[in-house]
């Protein structure tokens, strides 16, 4: 019978690169918000989102057809704009109203 963290183990060989770039975008957020003096609520929010966002950096770098050695600075540029500077800067490259 195998163990959990056998099974924890092969989940993150399986996905370290992933798992590098939403743990570095939620750092650098992190570290943003903490100079900042911001709120633990919202900074939780969006540290939470940056590394859900950083997750799928190298999958976004793919589709786009740009090549994915940029993810690691792609995912310290999402860490660095945050949550809400990603989205907004969708909605205006996609004209849905940003800001």
């Amino acid at each position: 019978m195998d163990s959990n963290f056998t099974h924890f183990w092969q989940f993150f060989m399986l996905y370290r690169d992933k798992l590098g770039y939403g743990i570095l975008a939620a750092t650098i957020n992190a570290l943003v918000h903490w100079k900042r003096h911001d709120s633990a609520r919202d900074s939780v929010v969006d540290v939470v989102f940056c590394g859900a966002i950083g997750w799928g950096v190298d999958g976004l770098l793919r589709a786009s057809g740009m090549a994915p050695e940029g993810a690691v600075m792609a995912a310290c540029m999402i860490g660095y704009i945050g949550a809400q500077g990603v989205s907004d800067f969708l909605r205006n490259k996609l004209g849905l109203g940003g800001k």
